[in-house]
């Protein structure tokens, strides 16, 4: 037997290897966002009762 130790190094850098299964995520969620803003800003419609 030898005596060496033996490492093996699977990720160098865990999250750089994670950004491909968030990033579809993070452009549902700003897609949501851009859709919200949108809708906050435009106002509330006005109520189809009070027009005669």
């Amino acid at each position: 037997m030898s005596g060496g130790v033996v490492v093996a190094v699977l990720a160098d850098h865990p999250l750089l290897d994670t950004v491909p299964f968030f990033a579809p995520a993070f452009v549902v969620l700003g897609v949501l966002l851009v859709v919200v803003i949108r809708d906050r800003r435009r106002g509330d419609d006005p109520e189809e009762e009070d027009r005669p």
